[in-house]
């Protein structure tokens, strides 16, 4: 007889975070103390007062570390403790998109037009949902000018205004970073074609079956004394950091960048796709779209050597100061959040990192601190 089983037999059964020493996992034992220096070091430089660093290798959790205080006051900062995780926020909302595909209630080739109807204006017929994805779509948002960030908080006169948007160059022909944008208009593909909403979507497809109990959209009142105070940077545009402070920008849901977690929520999202797709108790996508999603459809930019897959930065260079660090595989998938998080998992290691961070102290230095963070994990894999 011929061999029946279907392609999701053939994938191992997915598991569940257990607590492993580093040398157990093939990590250097000294990795936690390392990590734990480098926090103290950016504490001295005023680049943090708090952090949460998760360490995996497989399903063996070696550092889940929670360093110091609060930025609003001298708590100090637990597991338990929210953070505002900025663009890291990313790839879960392409989750969302990635199940719906996985569904077959739409394809990464559909223009955003069949869609969102209008939105085919001014040359933006042929958009994708690929390209959304990719940020090819010819729509950025550098600087917010031609949709102030605030009208995102509007969600009528935000879609009126990216249906009346001009694209900055012929959509497919460039990469350039969708702030905002694109992910406002895969957010609103999801509320129309899921009678749930996004929101409710989330949390019943992807937070409760991973078990991300401390992860929202927004963050509502009553957890503000759970989650520790974003502080940005100098650098910072005015229009960008009121944004985000905004408590009327914590009261929506902004796909983008709004979400607020922990860093064991957001390793479980990771050991999602370390499974190819699968929680421990059911899967979420089927392994076919879960291993096409990660792999890089667009490469980021003429000599820059790291690439975009769907929701994901993928691939790493020695010469950047990437956030995922200077020495990760070509197949390593992540995002960095706002210069106050970044998370990422590296297939050909097998290891998970995630580090929040309740400061950010502008673009390069930091990506020069979580290079450092991560390439300490990168250095630690042993065998």
């Amino acid at each position: 007889m011929g061999d029946c089983r279907t392609v999701s037999d053939l994938i191992k059964p997915a598991v569940a975070f257990v607590n492993a020493d580093p040398a157990d996992a093939g990590l250097d034992p000294a990795l936690p103390s390392l990590l734990e220096e480098s926090f103290e070091e950016q504490v001295k430089q005023g680049l943090t007062k708090g952090m949460q660093i998760f360490v995996a290798r497989a399903n063996n959790v070696v550092t889940d570390l929670a360093l110091g205080t609060y930025t609003q006051s001298p708590s100090p900062i637990t597991q338990e403790t929210r953070f505002f995780i900025g663009s890291a926020s990313k790839p879960i909302a392409a989750t969302a998109v990635h199940i719906l595909v996985d569904r077959g209630l739409v394809t990464y080739t559909d223009p955003v037009a069949r869609l969102i109807p209008g939105f085919e204006q001014n040359g933006k017929a042929a958009i994708t949902i690929a390209q959304l994805l990719t940020h090819t779509a010819g729509i950025p948002d550098p600087g917010y000018v031609q949709i102030p960030a605030a009208t995102y908080l509007d969600r009528e006169a935000a879609i009126k205004a990216l249906c009346e948007m001009t694209p900055d160059y012929a959509p497919g022909t460039q990469t350039m970073y969708h702030g905002i944008s694109g992910w406002f208009l895969l957010q609103e593909i999801v509320d129309r074609l899921d009678g749930r909403g996004f929101e409710r979507f989330c949390i019943e497809e992807i937070f409760e079956p991973l078990g991300m109990t401390r992860t929202t959209w927004g963050l509502p009142a009553e957890l503000e004394e759970e989650t520790t105070a974003y502080s940005g940077s100098d650098e910072e545009t005015d229009s960008e950091i009121s944004f985000w402070r905004m408590r009327l920008s914590r009261d929506q849901v902004i796909a983008a960048a709004n979400a607020h977690s922990s860093a064991g929520d957001l390793a479980r999202f990771y050991l999602m796709w370390r499974n190819a797709g699968a929680a421990p108790n059911q899967r979420l996508i089927g392994p076919a779209v879960a291993r096409n999603a990660v792999r890089p459809h667009v490469p980021w930019g003429p000599g820059v050597a790291q690439a975009f897959g769907y929701g994901f930065w993928v691939g790493s260079d020695p010469r950047l100061m990437s956030s995922r660090g200077s020495l990760g595989s070509p197949r390593i998938l992540g995002h960095p959040g706002h210069w106050c998080s970044t998370a990422w998992f590296d297939p050909d290691t097998d290891v998970i990192f995630v580090a929040l961070s309740n400061v950010g102290p502008g673009q390069e230095e930091s990506d020069r601190r979580f290079c450092i963070m991560s390439d300490l994990v990168h250095r630690s894999v042993t065998q």
